[in-house]
């Protein structure tokens, strides 16, 4: 038998909300995805993300929140997104919840985003 191989490039809108005090604001973040499949399903080292948002603009915004917190929050947001995108997509086979020992499980990007 003869496996698959195909190498996808994806995009995507991922909105994030970002709470600051009494203030709520939805961040849109631009993210490409480029990832191999074979026989239809997600090479988990293989998956690279790349992430763009306006992050001046939403700093200057909200001069309380620095930079750094702010790039992580959004990593996060970012990474459940494509889990489940990758998920409804068909993917990955089933929920990364929990691994065989009740540990957390890895997500596919966890190794290089």
């Amino acid at each position: 038998m003869v496996s698959a191989m195909v190498w996808v490039i994806d995009k995507k809108v991922v909105r994030h909300l970002l709470e600051a005090g009494s203030q709520l604001a939805e961040i849109p973040v631009r993210v490409k995805m480029e990832f191999e499949l074979v026989d239809g399903t997600l090479v988990p080292d293989t998956l690279k993300l790349e992430s763009l948002y306006n992050k001046d603009l939403v700093c200057k915004r909200f001069p309380n929140i620095e930079g750094a917190w702010l790039d992580e929050e959004i990593d996060k947001t970012v990474k459940h997104a494509i889990d489940e995108h990758l998920r409804m997509q068909g993917y990955l086979d089933s929920p990364r919840d929990e691994d065989d020992e009740g540990e957390p499980a890895e997500s596919p990007h966890d190794g290089g985003t």
